[in-house]
């Protein structure tokens, strides 16, 4: 007759670590829905410039597709890719505005993404108007995270 092996031991098989993604936490702190509902605000403003330039690029390019055989494309294209840059920022908003809660990492992700903006807007000659919106846009992201890792930490 053959024996049979123990199965493994359930402390050892649950000793391995595993990272769990940060989990979303609620917006309590009450500054947060007037901070949340304005960077929004700024977000959309900020994307409807984006597309206006996109639609003002793509008209240039067909405008003087008839005078070049090779029109340039590159300024539709980098306006698309700044659209498209904004609007990511705008999708982790909409999320945040939806559910109200605050990821952080994906947060820290929009941080980043503006700060790339800031710099990149002057690059593709943006409206000159649009980068104080970008800086408070920052600083109003900024608030957040801190408040949220402050409130946090209290809690």
């Amino acid at each position: 007759m053959k024996t049979q092996r123990r199965a493994a031991s359930l402390t050892r098989a649950g000793a391995t670590k595993t990272s769990r993604p940060a989990t979303p936490s609620r917006l309590r702190h009450p500054a947060f829905p007037w901070l949340v509902f304005q960077t929004f605000d700024d977000l959309t403003t900020l994307r409807r410039h984006c597309m206006e330039e996109v639609e003002s690029a793509r008209k240039s390019a067909d405008r003087y597709r008839t005078l070049l055989a090779r029109p340039d494309q590159s300024r539709v294209r980098r306006w698309r890719q700044m659209l498209k840059r904004v609007t990511r920022c705008w999708c982790v908003l909409d999320d945040l505005v939806r559910t109200n809660r605050l990821n952080a990492t994906r947060f820290h992700e929009v941080y980043r993404a503006l700060l790339g903006i800031q710099v990149e807007w002057p690059r593709l000659e943006g409206p000159a108007s649009c980068r104080p919106l970008i800086a408070q846009t920052l600083d109003h992201v900024r608030q957040l995270l801190i408040k949220q890792a402050q409130w946090h930490h209290r809690g």
